[in-house]
C-alpha cells in the first residue's frame, strides 16, 4: 500500500514532512482523508476492498438508471475498446504508460528526494540538540 497515493496518508515519514510537503500534495492528502472516511469507515485496510467494491456497484447501478453506458476497462488493455467505447478513432500513437509506480510516486512526493533528505535531516538535528541541551543541563 506505500506504493500509492495511500502512502502521503499513513506512512509516519510522509506524515512528518507533509509540513512542508508542496500544495498539491498537501490537497490530494487532504482528499485521501475524506475519501477515507466516507468510502472505507477510516480504515483502508479494512475496509478498502469492500468499499472499491460498492463503489464501482454503485456506479453501474446509478449509470443504468439513468441510461447511461458502462465500460469496464482495466488501464493498460490499450486504445481499441477505450476509442471504440468513445467512438473515437484510434490514435497513432503508443498508449501512455506514464502512470507506472515510480513516475506516480516522484511526481507526488512518495520517494527519497532532496526535500525528504533535508526534512529528515533537520529532525536528526532537532533531535541531537534536543538531547544536547538536556545533557548540558
Amino acid at each position: 500500500m506505500l506504493s500509492t497515493v495511500h502512502a502521503i496518508h499513513v506512512s509516519p515519514y510522509h506524515r512528518l514532512l507533509m509540513p512542508v510537503a508542496s500544495s498539491p500534495t498537501q490537497k490530494l492528502r487532504h482528499l485521501m482523508e475524506v475519501i477515507t472516511k466516507h468510502y472505507f469507515n477510516g480504515s483502508i485496510e479494512t475496509y478498502g476492498e469492500k468499499g472499491f467494491v460498492e463503489h464501482n456497484e454503485m456506479v453501474k447501478r446509478v449509470c443504468k438508471e439513468k441510461g447511461r453506458e458502462v465500460l469496464v476497462y482495466q488501464v493498460g488493455e490499450g486504445w481499441e475498446r477505450l476509442c471504440a467505447f468513445l467512438g473515437k478513432e484510434v490514435p497513432e500513437r503508443e498508449y501512455p504508460h506514464v502512470n507506472d509506480r515510480k513516475y506516480w510516486r516522484r511526481n507526488w512526493g512518495l520517494s527519497w528526494s532532496w526535500m525528504s533528505i533535508w526534512g529528515l535531516g533537520s529532525l536528526g538535528i532537532a533531535v541531537l540538540s534536543g538531547v544536547y541541551m538536556r545533557m548540558g543541563s
